[in-house]
């Protein structure tokens, strides 16, 4: 699974002067899941002469989102997520196969239990569709709402589309539509270092709505 930082999809931080910032020369990551491998495995690929700024972010992204996957996925398994960088240069960059991490116990090993792979993989999806619900703020308790498959669909490729980076969201009340909105700002942001809040532009008639927005 690709994402230009795995780190602003699970870290505590995304804006540039916050830990979710991207290190220099970072040009992505790849999470890697196999049941053969052992384990999972995040790879930080970067331009050469970075590896010393991305290997600390590589350790961090993997820890994050281990605990991410423990405490907002709920899962309960015994596993691990190593972490590599790996320069690439001009030429083709090849990434050796990676098998089982022997510093962690057998019983951290997913290579023999293919339900404990189901249960990683069921965490992760939450992980990725969870959305803070508006409601933790003004109750001061946290509450997670998760993505349809249509809703995840328009935040996570529709974005992708949209070079214009506009996106239109038609349908009937109470179908999601502020919702989906909402998380689309929030991945614009994620996504875009330079981009500020102010930059973003929402247009609502409904007070309510607006003033729950802002």
């Amino acid at each position: 699974m690709f994402s230009r930082s795995w780190l602003r999809n699970v870290g505590p931080g995304v804006r540039p002067d916050g830990p979710g910032k991207r290190p220099r020369g970072l040009i992505c990551d790849l999470l890697l899941v196999s049941q053969g491998m052992g384990g999972l495995h995040l790879v930080s690929l970067c331009e050469p002469e970075s590896e010393e700024d991305v290997t600390p972010y590589s350790l961090t992204t993997a820890r994050d989102l281990k605990r991410s996957l423990v405490f907002e996925g709920g899962c309960d398994e015994k596993f691990y997520i190593s972490n590599h960088v790996i320069t690439c240069s001009g030429e083709t960059t090849n990434i050796d196969c990676l098998g089982a991490n022997s510093q962690y116990p057998s019983v951290y090993d997913i290579r023999y239990t293919p339900e404990k792979l189901n249960n990683i993989l069921e965490a992760l999806v939450i992980v990725l569709a969870k959305v803070p619900s508006s409601l933790s703020s003004s109750m001061g308790v946290t509450f997670m709402n998760l993505l349809t498959p249509l809703q995840f669909q328009l935040v996570h490729e529709k974005i992708d589309e949209c070079d214009c980076r506009e996106l239109w969201i038609k349908g009937p009340a109470g179908s999601g539509k502020t919702f989906v909105a909402v998380e689309f700002m929030r991945e614009l942001l994620r996504r875009d270092e330079d981009l500020e809040k102010y930059n973003v532009l929402y247009v609502c008639e409904n007070k309510g709505l607006r003033e729950q927005v802002r």
